[in-house]
């Protein structure tokens, strides 16, 4: 079974589905551009403000932005990215995620309380969103939906829970 027909298979009988996201790994890229920025800086940064050698004060700044900083952020983003889907039907929104074991979460479109679809200067270039959908009542409910195209589109299909019962939706252009 694949992870699109899970997030179907998951999705309450009779509901029927309106739109579905499926994160691009292009949302690697502020992740990949922020993490060579901090590796240049590591490596150069002491011989600049230290006059120090870069091969020996910077190499052990180095190796470890990668192995503590960079890798894990790297990983925990590439899981999110490749093992989620996201479900909006007439009257939830899932968030399903499947590695190891398969965990959905969901919020009633009636409960929605705020509904946030933004783009960054970097996501913008690939013409990719991130939305955080919160909840009313649900204590901590937010789903966070990253590099997923067409925002305006996520808008639209929650519009239905925002006019029964959340009160805002905004979007958010980069720069």
């Amino acid at each position: 079974m694949t992870l699109d027909d899970l997030a179907v298979a998951h999705v309450r009988p009779g509901e029927r589905i309106r739109w579905v996201a499926r994160p691009s790994l292009l949302g690697l890229a502020p992740i990949l551009l922020g993490g060579a920025a901090a590796t240049l800086g590591g490596w150069i940064g002491p011989f600049l403000v230290f006059g120090a050698e870069p091969e020996a004060f910077g190499l052990a700044t180095f190796a470890m932005l990668i192995v503590f900083g960079f890798l894990p952020a790297v990983g925990k983003r590439v899981l999110a990215l490749v093992f989620s889907r996201y479900v909006v039907t007439e009257e939830r929104v899932y968030a399903i995620t499947s590695f190891v074991s398969v965990n959905v979460q969901s919020v009633p479109l009636s409960r929605l309380s705020r509904v946030t679809v933004s783009q960054g200067p970097i996501l913008n270039w690939f013409d990719l969103w991130t939305a955080t959908i919160s909840a009313y009542g649900e204590a901590g409910t937010t789903i966070v939906i990253p590099a997923f195209r067409d925002g305006g589109r996520l808008l639209a299909e929650t519009s239905d829970g925002i006019e029964r019962g959340a009160n805002v939706a905004w979007i958010v252009k980069g720069d």
